[in-house]
């Protein structure tokens, strides 16, 4: 209202009652009040069929159609979050007094319990009375944030493009046999497909860690007593896997013993360290052999990769198939139906369809990212003009103050910068 001060004096001036100003600044309140509410609710809509649209088909459960509740809600905030500061007399004290009160009730009303909502009116009312000391900070946080949410944005983008490389296996052959190792991979190689790696698959179920015998009701979780039920899928190998990394213990290289080098993931579910042992029922033989390492794998790689690795001395005598990953163009899709004709007893799986969907998936999360980071802006640096205009009056007194203290112009300039 200081504002509208001298426009007040005048008018009453020139004849024009107390009850008619309170009238036209009552029109006036409400309807910027109501329209900028709306608006706002009209962006709000706006945004929410935005997200429906890139992000609808992610979701198989119908979502219910908005109701006038939320609008409501939203042109009520912009009524009270509308504030007029002018002097404190006793008329504006029982103002603020009333809008303290409205905007608790909007916030317990958002908020669904009394207590969180009281909490959260109780700090805002706290900052509000020193919000003049922390507006520099505020506004400092505010700019940081903006700048955290454009670079955070930009590495999530690019993380989850990197995730799936448009070069990932796209077909698995499982079920190759010893002797046919040599025939399929003559076959891929002068069909183009060159640098396939054949790993051997052993199946063996784990009986017992540091001796004690297990099963699934020796665990809590549902996803170690589904692993522990069922058998795993052993490999062997002396060379670390390109994707994979060690997190703990050291790698078994060319070892002639027994080692296990397990996966991170594993080794959490069913609580095994370095130094443990483990045995392994492989074709009713036994074998127990310490943890010595433990690796952490990129399974969005899509390539093989085994929760159990073993030196080959501990599991090349045991029955095997192998299993190999590859990426084949579209184009190339009739390769893979000639060698099944070739040998009818592999197993081919097309993890194609599988990878578009992810592509998609991401790209319609990454549209969705995109959307969300230009809103957000667009409010905060909203949100930091708001705050600047609203104290524009009391910066520029304070100026004033400066100046007629006989402080130089640039020099005012200077500190209200």
């Amino acid at each position: 209202m200081r504002r509208h001060l001298d426009g007040c004096a005048a008018m009453r001036c020139l004849g024009v009652s107390q009850a008619t100003l309170r009238a036209l600044f009552t029109l006036e309140f409400v309807g910027v009040g109501v329209a900028g509410g709306a608006l706002g609710v009209a962006l709000g809509f706006l945004g929410h069929l935005a997200l429906l649209t890139w992000l609808g088909s992610l979701i198989d459960v119908e979502l219910p159609y908005p109701t006038v509740w939320p609008a409501l809600q939203g042109i009520a905030a912009g009524l009270v979050l509308r504030r007029e500061w002018g002097e404190a007399g006793r008329t504006a004290w029982a103002a603020y007094a009333l809008g303290i009160v409205l905007f608790a009730a909007l916030l317990i009303v958002a908020a669904g319990e009394l207590k969180l909502g009281g909490i959260v009116a109780g700090g805002l009312l706290v900052f509000a009375c020193i919000a003049s000391a922390l507006q520099i900070t505020a506004l400092g946080i505010g700019l940081m944030c903006l700048l955290l949410i454009a670079m955070t944005r930009n590495d999530l983008v690019a993380g989850w493009r990197k995730s799936t490389p448009p070069d990932a296996p796209n077909e698995f052959i499982i079920d190759i046999q010893p002797d046919q190792r040599e025939p399929v991979t003559h076959y891929l190689d002068t069909r183009g497909v060159s640098g396939t790696v054949l790993s051997p698959m052993v199946r063996g179920r784990l009986t017992a860690i540091n001796g004690k015998p297990v099963n699934p009701d020796s665990f809590k979780g549902d996803d170690a007593k589904r692993l522990v039920d069922r058998e795993f899928n052993l490999s062997y190998t002396t060379q670390l896997p390109d994707d994979n990394r060690i997190s703990a213990g050291t790698w078994y290289g060319d070892a002639k013993k027994p080692q296990i080098s397990i996966e991170e993931g594993l080794a959490k579910l069913i609580n095994v360290k370095p130094g443990n042992v483990l045995r392994f029922d492989v074709t009713g033989l036994q074998i127990d052999a310490p943890v010595t390492s433990v690796r952490k794998l990129d399974w969005g790689s899509f390539k093989v990769n085994f929760f159990v690795l073993m030196p080959p001395a501990a599991l090349q005598d045991f029955p095997a198939t192998f299993i190999t990953s590859f990426h084949l163009p579209p184009e190339k899709r009739a390769t893979i139906d000639s060698l099944i004709a070739a040998y009818p007893n592999l197993t081919a799986i097309d993890t194609g369809p599988i990878l578009a969907q992810v592509q998609r998936v991401l790209e319609q999360v990454i549209g969705a990212v995109q959307f969300l980071f230009a809103f957000t802006l667009a409010a905060g640096v909203l949100v930091l003009y708001a705050a600047l205009a609203g104290t524009r009056d009391e910066r520029m007194r304070e100026s004033a103050l400066l100046r007629a203290g006989r402080v130089a112009r640039a020099g005012a300039h200077g500190a209200d910068c």
